[in-house]
């Protein structure tokens, strides 16, 4: 039995991942598993957030 040339050949692949949304602000897909939010049908994602916040 002979190996291949390379790891990449045998090695294990981790599904991809999959997008669920974009967000409205910067436009980057959003993921499973990602923190977002719903703001009436207006999607914003976690990095995003904080330029919605007010600071008085």
């Amino acid at each position: 039995m002979e190996l291949a040339d390379s790891m990449y050949s045998y090695r294990y692949e981790f599904p991809a991942a999959k997008v669920i949304d974009r967000c409205k602000n910067c436009g980057n897909d959003i993921y499973e598993h990602q923190k977002y939010w719903d703001v009436f049908g207006t999607i914003i994602c976690e990095e995003c957030i904080d330029d919605f916040s007010v600071e008085d």
